[in-house]
């Protein structure tokens, strides 16, 4: 005959293994969306991609889960001296998409907030190269400029941009800014008022 003690103790521990298991196996088990893309590390370096899903991983290891779907965000409004001495404002969109998860992760630190601002300081950039007018009138071309310029820094970090949509343009004195709608701002102008 079985002892009851050493009955109890193996139900015991089988109750303990299939409880360990059953934890361990809903630990490693992730779920990524179809529009998503997980960045898998474990002990701290990158080991590989995981793809949408249900993916069982060691339950050690710690997954970032990244959105590939494309984004447009709103540019803060950019005042910027023209190559002519005017002060444009200008007011853009910038649409965007992770096709690199792992450089999106690694290479940045936070791309959803880089992509922007990289997007800002290269209108400003592009913007001082060209005279009011150019600026004003050919919005289409100013933002593929941008896109272009930008382009290659964001491929770096596994953010590809689709657009740089100029919204309005207009000189800082027009939309309301200091200067009341008296024309262009400019330097010719701040000198003689």
């Amino acid at each position: 005959m079985v002892d009851s003690a050493v009955l109890v103790t193996a139900t015991g521990a089988i109750v303990i293994v299939g409880f360990t298991f059953i934890v361990l196996l809903v630990r490693s088990a992730k779920h990524v969306q179809p529009y998503q893309q997980g960045v898998l590390m474990l002990f701290g370096s990158y080991r590989r991609l995981i793809n949408p899903g249900l993916n069982f991983v060691s339950p050690l290891a710690v997954v970032r889960l990244v959105d590939l779907r494309s984004r447009t965000m709103p540019l803060a409004p950019q005042e910027q001296l023209t190559s002519d001495g005017v002060v444009a404002r200008i007011e853009a969109a910038l649409e965007f998409k992770v096709v690199d998860a792992a450089k999106a992760i690694f290479q940045v630190d936070d791309y959803a907030k880089a992509a922007p601002a990289l997007a800002e300081r290269v209108l400003c950039q592009t913007v001082a190269q060209r005279p009011y007018s150019a600026v004003q009138f050919n919005a289409a071309e100013l933002g593929a400029a941008v896109r272009d310029a930008m382009s290659p820094t964001a491929a770096g970090w596994g953010v590809q941009v689709l657009s740089v949509d100029i919204k309005r343009v207009g000189s800082a004195g027009e939309v309301g800014t200091p200067g009341g709608g008296a024309g262009p701002l400019s330097i010719s102008n701040l000198r003689s008022g």
